[in-house]
């Protein structure tokens, strides 16, 4: 069955037109850049009010809201995409959005729980790369 999947997921990415991948991606790196910059601050002080008697408890109270937000997310542009009225130029701006979104609020999960494993004095350039590894390796990235 995921043989069948990862063929049709193929699929469809081929049909996607060059120039809507390449908004994507940009979509997604612009997201990560202003996130990793912009926001390690409300990370660190997200991570230092996180409810656990461990990291990884922590890790995962600081998870919960932001993978609701995530979920909200995805649910609405799919919705969007979904609608008969609405076009195919909404659709993939739609698309694009929430992939900046999405980067952005993964920058945030995965910056926060780098602070509550203690990873306070991390540079920009740091975090950027925890971020795009998750993004690229997702579990396999530690």
């Amino acid at each position: 069955m995921a043989t069948g999947r990862k063929n049709f997921e193929a699929a469809a990415a081929r049909r996607i037109p060059t120039p809507v991948l390449d908004a994507a991606g940009r979509a997604l790196i612009e997201g990560v850049n202003r996130a990793v910059t912009a926001r390690w601050d409300r990370a660190q002080a997200v991570a230092a009010v996180a409810v656990g008697p461990t990291p990884s408890a922590k890790a995962r109270s600081i998870a919960l809201p932001i993978r609701k937000k995530m979920t909200a997310l995805g649910a609405a542009a799919g919705a969007t995409a979904a609608a008969p009225t609405v076009g195919t130029s909404l659709a993939v701006g739609a698309l694009i959005a929430e992939l900046g979104a999405i980067a952005v609020r993964t920058a945030d999960l995965v910056m926060a729980i780098g602070a509550v494993y203690g990873h306070t004095d991390a540079s920009a350039e740091e975090r950027r790369a925890w971020v795009l590894a998750v993004l690229a390796f997702g579990d396999d990235a530690a």
